[in-house]
């Protein structure tokens, strides 16, 4: 009799998949999903917020501790952030940070982080609920395509897998990301056989969700496009029926992609390359060896707890060996599952009461081309098009080549074989999270922090290499009475901690430290030569601090010597440098203090005596001392130079022209700024007042109305706008 259970069934058999599991599995199940939250909460609190989560977090609302510092709203300045009110202005903000961000994930959070807490810790919470949610649902896809003990298999995977951990604790998306792409995967297997629209509903509801949580989600269903047309020619109507219904519920969000405006490739180009082969082979094959992906960090510090650093040393030293082994293995079980679903069916054990072989072998393909083709797809993008290809953006794909190992392993003809395959991905899994224990995965700027507020003195510098790093640990440091800044480059971070120490800027008493944060390349070891050669030719004294991470940072602790020569800039004017002691300067100004600002911004002008923005900054702090004369000047000199470089620079000036009882030449050059910064109420409220002055009362209340409807809490505006309409009031009635 023929055998008709290849007609009805295209997946291993009803009864096995949908039987009730013994005991047994409960207890392995159990223990499983135990083991997963264990590894996702280890150092789930250490972790620090670094530039791809900060990226997500900065404009939500920060933890309680912060908004009650008395330094929140500078640490705001520093961060340059501003809590988002709506959903919609978070996603507008989000955008300018990370322009390929979706916004499925982020509307999670962003609620998540309204109503459940505000922090980074709560963040990861949500990521741990993912992630975790992976396991499960992987599971049942693994026991309806092969059987329950490959469902336990792949969840065992899963749950220790270092990649599946670090982004389950990730402030990303890649854990819904996870765990939807699962879900699609289950969805669309039952869909195919069973006729009900249940199925076909769940699929398109989870497929779309799926779309808006990463630019690569969309790489999914072609894989399971051709597994259909491939092993089920014979359905070509329902097959173009899935993938109109799958076009239909993705177009909004492949609109969405379509029109990113990303960042320019050159600006990518450091952090961004497409892979070599051999990198393409360990992504596919290897994602979770430690060392043939470079993804995460190794760590000696648990293996060095047992056995000591020196072996510590050379047991890590291993991951490349078992990197390459891992390649070679898991190329072996996908070949022999493929040989066991045909050749040597008659020999494998994953028979079962209503399975076929070639339902075993669908289900091979279908796991194999999930995690194949995603990779390709990416890989061939990133040569035909621009490098856009990085392991976690096909995460969901190492779920495929689990179910494959698992496939493999429980195909072993005898008990004793499937023991030690088994076994065999014990050990491959023990070793890999011992390599991640003992050290944050992140650059460190928790324990950075921490060394900071326990040893800086409020009067001490804080520097971080480049603006962006110093925004982003800004965010970790959170509110400090220290100023905060950065440099550029080395020479600039050497030249303001110079600046800073020298007994004739009045940074504050003395003794006194300049602290310099360093965030290094990936993978790297040592300290950084170059600076430290920067600090010594200017005669500092210094010690160094590293904080471990996959990008390590340095802590310079930086003091003046009794040999130390007094500071004279050595900066190029045609450099960074003058903007860079501007910006300090600014720093200090929103410090108030005063006497630092005036010194910054003049040691910019003597580096560049014509960089306008210095002088602006100058004319400023004078302003804020009561030096009016001083202060104008420099306004007239920052104008002179370059009037449109700074428009406040306009409203200060005509502030000052009304003090010094230039009216006239006050109304030009608050129209001027108004040109500048259109409708700005203090622009507004400052031609107003020079009207006044020059007795034009009508076109004083004109300018004052508007700029008291625009910013109706200032009471300078509405005080000058009670005494312009009393002065309108005592000239209609001298009339």
């Amino acid at each position: 009799m023929a055998d008709t259970s290849e007609k009805t069934l295209p997946l291993p058999g009803a009864e096995p998949r949908f039987r009730q599991a013994s005991g047994k599995q409960k207890g392995w199940f159990s223990l499983i999903l135990l083991l997963g939250l264990l590894a996702r909460l280890a150092y789930l609190g250490g972790e620090s917020v670094w530039w791809d989560e900060f990226a997500t977090v900065a404009f939500l609302q920060p933890p309680p501790a912060y908004e009650n510092s008395p330094q929140f709203e500078r640490w705001n300045q520093q961060v340059i952030r501003e809590s988002s009110p709506t959903l919609r202005a978070f996603l507008h903000q989000n955008k300018g940070l990370d322009p390929a961000a979706m916004p499925l994930y982020l509307a999670v959070e962003y609620y998540w982080n309204r109503y459940v807490h505000a922090s980074p810790l709560a963040l990861r919470v949500l990521s741990v609920l993912f992630g975790l949610a992976v396991l499960p649902a992987l599971y049942l896809l693994g026991k309806f395509l092969f059987g329950p003990g490959v469902g336990l298999i792949a969840m065992f995977c899963a749950a220790l897998s270092p990649i599946h951990v670090q982004f389950s604790k990730e402030i990303r998306m890649y854990g819904l990301f996870t765990l939807l792409a699962v879900i699609v995967v289950y969805a669309f297997c039952r869909m195919l056989e069973d006729p009900k629209r249940r199925w076909w509903i769940v699929y398109a509801v989870t497929v779309a969700l799926l779309s808006w949580t990463h630019p690569f989600a969309l790489l999914l269903p072609p894989a399971l496009g051709l597994f259909w047309l491939v092993t089920r020619p014979g359905e070509i109507v329902r097959w173009f029926k899935w993938g109109l219904l799958t076009a239909a519920v993705t177009l909004p969000a492949a609109i969405w992609v379509i029109t990113i405006q990303f960042w320019g490739q050159d600006s990518t180009a450091s952090w961004m390359r497409a892979p070599t082969l051999l990198e393409l082979v360990n992504d596919i094959f290897a994602d979770d060896a430690i060392g043939a992906t470079y993804q995460v960090n190794a760590t000696s510090g648990a293996w060095a707890w047992i056995v000591g650093e020196e072996a510590a040393q050379w047991i890590i030293s291993r991951r490349w060996t078992v990197g390459r082994a891992t390649v070679i293995g898991t190329v072996v079980a996908i070949v022999w599952l493929l040989a066991a679903s045909t050749v040597f069916r008659r020999w494998a054990s994953l028979s079962g009461p209503g399975e076929t072989s070639a339902a075993r072998r669908r289900s091979a393909v279908l796991t194999l081309l999930w995690t194949v083709l995603p990779p390709l797809i990416l890989y061939g993008l990133s040569v035909a098009w621009r490098p856009c290809h990085q392991p976690r953006y096909t995460v969901h794909s190492s779920l495929g080549l689990y179910l494959l190992v698992g496939g493999a392993i429980m195909a072993l003809p005898k008990r004793a074989f499937r023991i030690a395959g088994v076994v065999c991905l014990v050990a491959f899994y023990g070793y890999q999270q011992m390599l991640m224990l003992g050290a944050p995965q992140h650059p460190d700027y928790i324990g950075v922090s921490k060394l900071i507020r326990e040893e800086a003195r409020p009067h001490d510098l804080i520097l971080s290499h480049n603006w962006l790093w110093k925004r982003v640990f800004a965010y970790t440091l959170g509110p400090v009475p220290n100023i905060v800044c950065y440099g550029s480059t080395y020479a600039i971070l050497a030249e303001k901690t110079a600046f800073s120490l020298d007994p004739e800027t009045p940074a504050g008493p003395a003794p006194r430290n300049v602290w310099v944060v360093v965030q290094t390349d990936y993978f790297t070891e040592g300290t950084i030569a170059p600076l430290e050669e920067e600090f010594t030719a200017r005669g500092l004294g210094w010690s160094a601090h590293e904080f471990s991470g996959i990008q390590r940072v340095l802590l310079y602790r930086v003091w003046q010597r009794e040999d130390t020569p007094p500071y004279l800039p050595a900066a190029e004017p045609d450099s960074a440098a003058p903007k860079e002691f501007s910006d300090l300067a600014m720093e200090y100004w929103r410090a108030h203090n005063f006497d630092m600002a005036v010194s910054a911004a003049q040691n910019a002008i003597r580096i560049h005596p014509e960089y306008a923005r210095a002088w602006s900054y100058l004319g400023m702090s004078y302003k804020e001392q009561d030096r009016n004369a001083e202060a104008l000047e420099a306004f007239e000199r920052a104008m002179a130079i370059d009037p449109d470089d700074y428009p406040w620079t306009l409203n200060n000036h005509a502030e000052l022209l009304i003090l010094a009882g230039r009216h006239e030449e006050a109304v030009t050059v608050s129209r001027k700024a108004l040109e500048a910064l259109p409708g700005d109420p203090w622009c507004l409220a400052l031609l107003g007042r020079a009207y006044y002055y020059l007795g034009d009362y009508q076109q004083a209340r004109t300018a004052l109305t508007e700029a008291a409807g625009k910013e109706s809490q200032d009471m300078r505006i509405r005080l000058w706008l009670e005494e312009t309409e009393k002065a309108l009031s005592e000239a209609v009635t001298h009339e």
